[in-house]
C-alpha cells in the first residue's frame, strides 16, 4: 500500500512538473505591445520600436553580424517596452529593452555561450541582463547554453535601463578579459539613429 501511495504521488509531481515546464515555454509577451509571435525586427541596421506614448524610438547598430574563433552572432532586432506581461512592468522611468541575435558555434567542438563573457553597458556604465524566465518571440534568453559545432540558437539580453537612455553596448568575448583583442564582439546600439 505503502508503494502505491508513493507511486501515485511521483506521478502527481512528474504532471506538475511537466505542467510547469510547459508553461514557462509559451511566449508570453504581450501581443498588444509588440504584436503577433515572431515579428522582432529582421537583420536590419535600424530599427523601429514605440516607446510607452506610441511615438517610435529609431535604433541603429554598428553591424548586422560580427565572429570570433569561435562565434557568429548576427544581429536580428530589437524591441523597447514599458512591460513585457501584464505580470512585468518596468519601473517608474525605466523600460525594457530586448535585444535578439542570432548565435551560431562555428568552431569545431561543441561550446558553452555564457553571461559570464559578456558586458553591457549603457551612456558608458556598466549594466546586468535582466533575469527573465521564458521565450519571446521562438528566442531563448542567453543566460548560459551549451551549442553543438555547426549549430545555431536564436537568443535575446533583456536589459531594463532608464527611459532616456542613448547608447546600449553589448561585448563578448569568451577568450580573454582584453577589450582589444580580434575576437572581441561588440556590438553598438544607438537610440534615434544617433
Amino acid at each position: 500500500m505503502r508503494n502505491i501511495i508513493k507511486r501515485i504521488i511521483a506521478v502527481f509531481l512528474v504532471i506538475i512538473a511537466n505542467i510547469s515546464l510547459v508553461a514557462c515555454d509559451v511566449n508570453i509577451l504581450d501581443t498588444s505591445v509588440f504584436g503577433e509571435e515572431g515579428t522582432h525586427r529582421e537583420n536590419k541596421t535600424e530599427d523601429e520600436s514605440e516607446n510607452e506614448n506610441g511615438s517610435e524610438v529609431v535604433l541603429s547598430v554598428n553591424a548586422t553580424e560580427q565572429s570570433s574563433d569561435t562565434w557568429k552572432m548576427t544581429y536580428k532586432g530589437c524591441e523597447v517596452s514599458k512591460e513585457i506581461d501584464s505580470f512585468t512592468t518596468a519601473e517608474n522611468g525605466k523600460e525594457f529593452v530586448f535585444v535578439f541575435f542570432e548565435i551560431e558555434n562555428i568552431s569545431d567542438e561543441l561550446q558553452v555561450f555564457d553571461l559570464f563573457s559578456a558586458d553591457f553597458y549603457v551612456d558608458g556604465f556598466k549594466i546586468s541582463q535582466t533575469l527573465y524566465g521564458g521565450s519571446v518571440n521562438d528566442s531563448f534568453q542567453l543566460v548560459g547554453m551549451e551549442i553543438q559545432s555547426e549549430r545555431k540558437v536564436n537568443g535575446y539580453f533583456l536589459f531594463q535601463t532608464s527611459s532616456d537612455w542613448s547608447e546600449l553596448e553589448i561585448i563578448y568575448n569568451d577568450s580573454s578579459y582584453d577589450e582589444d583583442d580580434e575576437n572581441v564582439i561588440r556590438f553598438i546600439l544607438n537610440r534615434n539613429g544617433e
